[in-house]
């Protein structure tokens, strides 16, 4: 029998660990807590649902505070099932005390939590499983471009061109059993660091994409 410091130690933890997670990332919380939750929702309604069954335990209400102290939702008492596909452990009353909760943001996310009493895994215990639907975004990489219209200009051309060529005398020095693939990386470097040195990147460019298309258009 654990005691009841050593659950409330178990709990710290996990919600120490909980609000480390960025909150654009997804936070799903499941297993065997041994957390009777119960159907009663009352005070509780931005944690779990109605359809939870029995009465909480003491483990049920750590893990219902865990999940209000980090936003999580309690999965399994949202979705309308019969008490069979409730039930996660028969010993010897059937209960439901493993959980899978996940972020409240991500709600409409998790389409279903149900057990699956076909699974033969050799225990009092029936498998849990959920059915997630996520949108995946992606994610725009910024572009940057060198200022290329200086090369106009006399002084700046002339400067690039001497630029690399000074650096180019210094690595022909080096030692010629350079791997190629280290002499490949200092030859771009030789251009990435001239280009940003004397050309500098582009300023207000996606403003002045915007505004030729606009132009375009009209």
């Amino acid at each position: 029998m654990i005691d009841k410091d050593m659950k409330e130690k178990f709990y710290q933890q996990l919600h120490e660990t909980i609000i480390t997670v960025q909150k654009r990332d997804v936070i799903i919380v499941m297993g065997d807590m041994n957390a009777k939750i119960g159907s009663n929702n009352e005070g509780l309604e931005h944690v779990m649902g109605t359809h939870g069954i029995g009465n909480m335990n003491e483990n049920g209400e750590l893990f219902s505070e865990l999940c209000a102290s980090c936003d999580l939702i309690i999965g399994e008492t949202v979705f309308p099932h019969k008490t069979c596909h409730k039930v996660s452990c028969v010993s010897p009353t059937e209960n439901q005390i493993g959980h899978i909760a996940i972020s409240k943001r991500f709600r409409r996310s998790l389409l279903d939590v149900r057990n699956k009493k076909g699974a033969d895994i050799g225990s009092d215990h029936h498998l849990m499983i959920a059915n997630f639907r996520f949108k995946i975004l992606a994610t725009r990489k910024k572009i940057e471009t060198y200022n290329v219209q200086k090369l106009q200009m006399p002084s700046v051309r002339e400067e690039f061109k001497l630029e690399p060529k000074n650096r180019f005398s210094v690595l022909s020095t080096q030692n010629e059993d350079t791997d190629i693939e280290e002499r490949r990386k200092a030859i771009k470097n030789v251009y990435k660091e001239t280009s940003e040195k004397i050309l500098g990147f582009r300023e207000n460019q996606q403003k002045e994409w915007i505004s030729k298309e606009r132009n375009g258009k009209k």
